[in-house]
């Protein structure tokens, strides 16, 4: 640049402007390592030269992924390579887990997968051990767009931390969700929810276990931070806190839901819906009552006649007395 000062950032020498080692001890997501996660946006081509963009580039080849994204041969997810690189493939494409898939060891600098407006079908199998530290929209999928579907996925023991949209399923959701599980901590500053840190969509027969914190927050809640969106038959189990960032944000903290407007960008003035769901009050460590969602004691969620019109025989099931309701993918045996 010819010039020695910049008001941001960290003025470099060519030869370290160069050098990959420069930008991995930043904490870079570079191609070919695993510590800052897989999605691998950066590289240096064999030529030499200045960081490139992965996305696009002739000059790097993404891992080959078994399927052809349709319908009837979806793009095939085993491991967690193949995780990340749905981001160089269609990401409006068909996507079918096939292994539970452990994330044990990668802290990610970004959401394994990024706006995502496809389908993606778990089968009942679970990805564990999630861990990114972000900015803006968080969770395993960055954000989910108006065509998506994400169905029968668990995901286990995952950690959200970041400044944003958190959530860990997805930091925004436009698109539908139905069958889906999470348990793990969900916090720092911004949206915060369980599953989602604004539901714009449709969430359907799913369910958080776990612990939502947001600091300066406009919303934070069990399942969702904010849900301009629908949200039915469904319910959190999760230790809710928050500090409101603005004093008219007081109420926007809740046990399933902190808050249901849109925040007035994008769809403009729209009021989301909760119907048949409900959240395990604050008292036996679950969240405050926001007004959405009906509160159940411990010893209520237990029971299956606390969860009026669920379908207790397709979808769902219950250790009565024992245990809250879980989905019947997971095939959880109750002990005699």
């Amino acid at each position: 640049s010819g010039l020695a000062e910049s008001n941001g950032g960290t003025g470099l020498m060519t030869a370290q402007m160069q050098d990959a080692a420069t930008f991995l001890a930043a904490g870079w997501d570079w191609a070919g390592e695993q510590a800052n996660g897989l999605v691998d946006p950066w590289f240096i081509p064999e030529s030499g030269g200045y960081p490139t963009l992965t996305f696009g580039s002739y000059a790097f080849q993404p891992l080959q992924l078994d399927g052809n994204g349709t319908t009837d041969d979806p793009y095939r997810i085993g491991t967690a390579e193949d995780l990340a690189a749905i981001n160089h493939y269609d990401l409006a494409g068909c996507y079918r887990l096939e292994a539970d898939i452990d994330l044990a060891g990668i802290v990610w600098r970004e959401s394994p997968i990024g706006y995502f407006d496809g389908r993606f079908d778990g089968v009942g199998r679970m990805v564990s051990n999630l861990r990114v530290e972000g900015t803006t929209y968080v969770g395993l999928f960055a954000a989910l767009g108006r065509s998506a579907s994400v169905a029968n996925l668990g995901i286990h023991d995952a950690n959200i931390t970041g400044d944003g949209r958190l959530g860990m399923l997805a930091g925004t959701n436009w698109g539908n969700i139905v069958a889906c599980r999470a348990n793990g901590t969900v916090g720092d500053h911004g949206l915060a929810g369980g599953l989602v840190g604004v539901n714009g969509g449709d969430i359907h027969d799913s369910y958080v276990i776990g612990e939502v914190t947001a600091f300066e927050s406009r919303g934070a809640g069990g399942l969702a931070g904010r849900n301009p969106g629908s949200i039915s038959r469904c319910y959190a189990a999760a230790r809710v806190t928050g500090e409101a960032l603005l004093i008219y944000d007081v109420n926007a903290v809740g046990g399933l839901v902190g808050d249901i407007n849109s925040d007035f960008t994008y769809p403009p003035y729209v009021w989301g819906h909760v119907c048949d769901s409900y959240f395990l009050i604050e008292s036996d460590g679950g969240g405050p009552d926001s007004g959405f969602g009906v509160p159940l004691t411990d010893t209520q969620m237990k029971q299956q006649a606390s969860f009026a019109d669920w379908d207790f025989e397709n979808t769902w099931m219950i250790c009565e007395g024992r245990d809250y309701p879980r989905l019947r993918w997971e095939q959880i045996v109750c002990e005699p």
